[in-house]
């Protein structure tokens, strides 16, 4: 928490706007098959992150059963994010350390294997107009002591759109599509999702140093 740098932003009238929250690294190495070390000839098989960590329970049934469709373009994934943000959320589909993929060739190769789904709502769950939710799931080449360098990317701002979103990141289809990375993934989300106690988000092994953007209120 650098609190001089803190105090410099609101000298010149600038707030906390928004915040990401993400896995801390050293607690993810500790995973049983998610360090590099044990997935190099390991005989710990890694498994996702719900599985892991046990807390696939805390998904609820409405959240599993949410639809997920491909996003095919940059273009498309832009128009979903201006959304969010019209709602209330950053609007940006966050990474490691910085705010957005932008225009990495591994956010590319992402869109060509189907790795980046917006959720499909359902009128009889969801009647009222709701922000979008986006999965990303993108190599970060920067990540070298996990067996697998994928990153869940999360751009949503409700708590049951996150469950599902880490849902449909786990599941066999998903899986398959990264080859051989296996199941397991670190994860970055817009910190306007709910983190209560008892849900997801609050299980998943975060850092405790969130990124938090200042920026002057309107």
């Amino acid at each position: 928490d650098n609190a001089a740098m803190r105090r410099v932003f609101e000298k010149f009238g600038m707030r906390p706007r928004h915040g990401m929250a993400w896995s801390d690294f050293g607690r993810a190495r500790e995973i049983p098959g998610w360090s590099k070390e044990s997935g190099e000839g390991g005989d710990v098989p890694a498994r996702h992150i719900l599985r892991a960590l046990k807390i696939e329970h805390l998904v609820s049934e409405e959240a599993r059963s949410e639809r997920w469709e491909e996003v095919r373009t940059a273009e498309e994934l832009q128009s979903l994010l201006r959304e969010i943000e019209e709602r209330g959320g950053m609007g940006q589909l966050p990474a490691m350390g910085k705010m957005m993929w932008g225009e990495e060739r591994e956010l590319t190769e992402s869109f060509k294997k189907g790795l980046v789904k917006k959720i499909v709502r359902n009128e009889k769950t969801s009647p009222a107009p709701v922000a979008p939710a986006v999965v990303a799931l993108v190599k970060d080449p920067a990540i070298d002591s996990l067996a697998s360098q994928y990153v869940c990317s999360v751009a949503a701002i409700r708590q049951h759109d996150f469950d599902s979103a880490l849902w449909e990141a786990c599941s066999d289809n998903m899986v398959a599509k990264r080859g051989d990375s296996g199941p397991a993934f670190v994860t970055v989300f817009d910190a306007s999702i709910s983190m209560e106690e008892g849900s997801v988000s609050s299980h998943i092994l975060l850092s405790k140093n969130p990124f938090v953007i200042y920026g002057c209120l309107l």
